[in-house]
């Protein structure tokens, strides 16, 4: 059992440092944009949807109550986080400025708006469901694939 312990906090350590390098990138690329950083509330928006995130995952821990085998709980709790991150992240988006942004002072710039980048966003966050629920597809002995 202590083995398992181990495993656990190490699962947990790695998912933590991830997401605290996602945010941390999102944040120095957000200072590359001179509206962002010239807009008091904006530069806070990767911090933002990082907070936001965690309050959907606190949100979405009541759903391991539902009567439903393991595999199935997870599944619909991916479902419903996403959902609800969908939904949560638009009023967010509104720190950003109404301008067009540019970002990056390399050879090419890139040019985003406020919705354009809750496009980003919603691909990395639709994609991120996808690939779990098709990882379940493939990997559980529950399906035929496997």
């Amino acid at each position: 059992m202590g083995d398992n312990v181990g495993d656990i906090a190490g699962m947990g350590a790695d998912l933590f440092g991830s997401l605290a390098e996602s945010t941390c990138a999102a944040l120095v690329v957000s200072s590359t944009c001179l509206p962002m950083v010239s807009v008091n509330d904006s530069i806070y928006f990767p911090l933002v949807i990082t907070s936001t995130g965690v309050v959907v995952s606190f949100i979405t821990q009541f759903f391991a109550k539902m009567k439903l085998k393991v595999d199935s709980k997870l599944f619909y709790q991916l479902i419903i986080s996403t959902v609800l991150m969908t939904v949560l992240i638009i009023p967010a988006i509104f720190m950003l400025p109404t301008e067009k942004m540019n970002f990056g002072f390399g050879a090419k710039d890139y040019f985003a708006t406020q919705w354009s980048l809750y496009g980003c966003i919603m691909m990395g966050l639709w994609s991120g469901m996808i690939i779990g629920a098709s990882t379940e597809y493939y990997t559980s002995n529950a399906y035929s694939p496997t």
